[in-house]
C-alpha cells in the first residue's frame, strides 16, 4: 500500500519562509510522509493508494479517486461537536486519532477510530547552544482558550515577582494588540521578568529558545497531543506538562495534576477577555463540554521547586525516550497498520 499525507495549508504557495515555519498540521503530515519513506510505503498523491490530512474539521477531504483518511485531533475532555461527527457519517470517513484520547471520543460514538501517535524529528530538535546564565522559562504555543497561557502568566508572576533574575518568555503568533498590553500590565503590576514575542518564527530560531531555556511550560488546558512537549525536551529543555491523556502518555516532563475539569463556557468569557482566542467556534454538543483548570497556587509553587532544585532537575534527560519510541518512522508504522485493517 502506498500512502500520501497531504498539507493543504495555503501559505505553502505564498510564503517563501513557509517550510521553516510552518504549522502543526503541515508538520505532522510532512515527518509522516518522511516515515512513511522509511517503511517504504510512501508515494506522490497521483500514485498514492491512500491520501489523508491531518485536521480538526475537514471530515470531506477526498483527493481524486483515491481511498482517504483524516488524522483528527480534537481539544475536549467529554465530547465531539454533532456538526463533525455528522460530517464523518456522511463522507463515512477513515478516521485515525492523534491520540488515544481522541480516538476514545470517536468510539464513544460508535466510530470506528485507531490512534497514531505523533513522533519527532531527533536529527533536529537536539540542544544547538548551552543554557542562559538568567533562568528562564518558556511557553511557546498559540494564545488559544486551551493553551494555558493565562495559567503560565499568572503562576510565574506568583512565584517570581520581585526577581529580575528569573525570565519569563512568552512567544506565540497572535497578532492581538490587547493580549501584548495585557501581558505587559500584568508583569509591570507585579514586577515580573516577562518577554512577549508575537511573530512567526523559524524551527532553527524556536529549537535555539528550546536549547538556551530552562523549562518549557506545557500546561495546557487541554491539546490533542503537543508537539512542542517532545521538541522542548529534545533539545534539553524541561517540560512542565498537565497530567491528562495525552500529556501524560509522552513520557517526558514534570508533571501538574488538574484540579477538576470544568465547563468551557464557564470560563470562556474571562479568557478571551485577556486576549485569548476562541478556539471552539459555535457548534452544538450532545452535553457540556468540558476542559481542565489548575491551580495557580500550585503551580507556582512547582516552579519554584523546579528553579530551586535545579541541579537535580537538570539531570533530567529524556531525549533518550524520545529517540526509542516517539520517532515519525513509527507513527507512519501505525498509520500503514491502521489502513490495512
Amino acid at each position: 500500500m502506498r500512502i500520501h499525507v497531504a498539507d493543504l495549508d495555503p501559505r505553502q504557495y505564498s510564503d517563501p519562509d513557509y517550510l521553516t515555519n510552518c504549522g502543526s498540521f503541515a508538520i505532522v503530515a510532512r515527518e509522516l510522509n518522511q516515515g512513511l519513506k522509511e517503511i517504504g510505503a510512501y508515494s506522490e498523491p497521483d500514485d498514492a493508494d491512500c491520501v489523508g490530512i491531518c485536521d480538526g474539521l475537514n471530515m470531506g477531504f477526498k483527493y481524486k479517486d483515491k481511498k482517504s483518511f483524516v488524522i483528527n485531533v480534537w481539544d475536549m475532555i467529554n465530547v465531539l461537536p454533532e456538526e463533525l461527527v455528522n460530517a464523518a457519517r456522511y463522507h463515512k470517513q477513515t478516521i485515525f486519532g492523534l491520540s488515544n484520547q481522541v480516538t476514545d471520543l470517536w468510539k464513544r460514538y460508535g466510530i470506528s477510530c485507531s490512534t497514531v501517535m505523533p513522533g519527532c524529528n531527533t536529527n533536529f530538535w537536539m540542544p544547538t547552544s548551552s543554557k542562559t546564565e538568567q533562568f528562564t522559562f518558556l511557553f511557546n504555543s498559540f494564545s488559544n482558550v486551551r493553551s494555558g497561557l493565562d495559567l503560565a502568566l499568572f503562576s510565574f508572576c506568583e512565584a517570581f515577582h520581585d526577581d529580575p533574575d528569573t525570565k519569563l518568555i512568552i512567544k506565540n503568533t497572535s497578532s492581538s494588540i490587547h493580549l501584548a498590553n495585557m501581558i505587559q500590565r500584568i508583569a509591570n503590576d507585579t514586577h515580573s521578568n516577562v518577554s512577549y514575542i508575537d511573530q512567526r518564527m523559524s524551527f532553527e530560531s524556536i529549537r535555539y529558545l528550546y536549547s538556551c531555556s530552562h523549562v518549557s511550560l506545557n500546561v495546557m488546558r487541554h491539546s490533542s497531543w503537543g508537539l512542542n512537549i517532545h521538541e522542548s525536551a529534545a533539545c534539553g529543555c524541561l517540560p512542565v506538562v498537565g497530567d491528562f491523556c495525552p500529556s501524560n502518555e509522552m513520557e517526558v516532563g514534570v508533571f501538574l495534576k488538574p484540579t477538576k475539569a470544568i465547563p468551557i463556557d464557564s470560563i470562556l468569557k474571562e479568557l478571551v477577555g485577556l486576549g485569548l482566542h476562541d478556539a471552539y467556534g459555535n457548534f452544538s454538543y450532545r452535553e457540556e463540554p468540558l476542559f481542565y483548570d489548575y491551580d495557580v497556587d500550585a503551580y507556582a509553587d512547582l516552579l519554584k521547586n523546579i528553579h530551586r532544585n535545579w541541579d537535580a532537575m537538570s539531570k533530567l534527560d529524556f531525549r533518550p525516550i524520545i529517540q526509542r519510541n516517539w520517532t515519525w518512522k513509527k507513527s507512519a508504522e501505525l498509520l500503514l497498520k491502521g489502513l490495512h485493517a
